[in-house]
Parts: C-alpha cells; structure tokens; sequence
C-alpha cells in the first residue's frame, strides 16, 4: 500500500514530491516493521537450513546471471526439464563456491581487521 502511494505522490500529485521525501515517510514505516519482525525472529527464529542458505544468499545474487549466461553459450539440445535441474543445481553449487572461495574469507578480514567495537556485533 505505502509503495502505491509514494508512487503517486511522485508521479500524480499536483505538488512535486520527489522520492527523497517519500523514503523519510518509509523510514518510519520500517522502523516499526522491523521492530515486529525482530521480535517476532526472537520468539519464533527460522529454520537453520534457510538460516544457512541466507548467509550465501549474495553470493547467489552476484553468480546466477553468469552461469544463466555459460549455460545459454553451450547450446545443450537436452529436455528442458533435465537442462533446467541442471543449470539450478549448476547456479546453486558455483553460488556457494564463490561464498567459500571470495566473499566469507572477505567477511572474516573484515571482522579481523574492523574496529573492536564492529567485532563485538558477529551473527
């Protein structure tokens, strides 16, 4: 619904009203989103395997397009269903090896070089 509205304030409305000003208005929508979801993770935490599967999460984001990409240039004449599995499993497994390999030895300099008082705020 907020979405909606900024939308139209930005687009519709006889005043001019830019994004900058709707975000300030989401800002405070956020905090008390966030602040049940918090709360709500506190009482109910979710399920380690997705737990697990979102620390690599970015990872995915920043492989996917790159493997969709290798498997579009190979031009296998497989099933469809057979290339789909495939190339998921394929995208899953280089998105994982990419977090092992690049982003969490990053995170770990991070947090072995970052300030002591980041060092005390690790998931």
């Amino acid at each position: 619904m907020y979405s909606i509205a900024a939308i139209f304030a930005v687009s519709h409305s006889p005043i001019v009203v830019g994004y900058p000003a709707t975000l300030l208005v989401f800002s405070f929508y956020c905090y008390f989103w966030l602040q049940r979801e918090l709360g709500h993770y506190a009482s109910d935490p979710p399920h380690p395997l997705l737990e697990w599967a979102g620390t690599w999460s970015f990872s995915l984001y920043l492989v996917h397009n790159l493997i969709i990409a290798a498997w579009t240039e190979l031009d296998l004449a497989w099933p469809v269903l057979i290339s789909w599995v495939l190339r998921f499993v394929t995208i899953l497994t280089a998105s994982y090896a990419f977090y092992a390999a690049v982003e969490y030895p990053c995170h770990m300099l991070a947090r072995r070089f970052g300030s002591p008082t980041n060092r005390l705020v690790v998931p």
